[in-house]
């Protein structure tokens, strides 16, 4: 292993803002939503150049809120067509 301490992760290496733990909670909330909405954003972007009608749903799994993108029609086009 490595005989420098400094080197070892601490828990506090988690937060951006150190003891100001609310605020990276809210920090940590925006980007991760903004991501899934920029993830989303990619399913819709492709369905809606197909032509399908596609449906975002918000649910809860176990505790977390998660965003899923009910693209069922995809499996009525062509596999050349669903890959570009």
């Amino acid at each position: 292993m490595s005989s420098n301490k400094m080197l070892i992760p601490r828990y506090q290496d988690a937060f951006f803002i150190e003891d100001k733990i609310g605020i990276n909670m809210i920090i940590f909330f925006l980007i991760s939503w903004s991501l899934t909405f920029i993830h989303e954003l990619g399913h819709f972007l492709s369905i809606i150049r197909l032509n399908i009608n596609v449906k975002f749903n918000l649910s809860l799994r176990l505790v977390w809120l998660v965003v899923e993108a009910d693209i069922n029609g995809l499996w009525s086009v062509s596999r050349e067509k669903r890959y570009f």
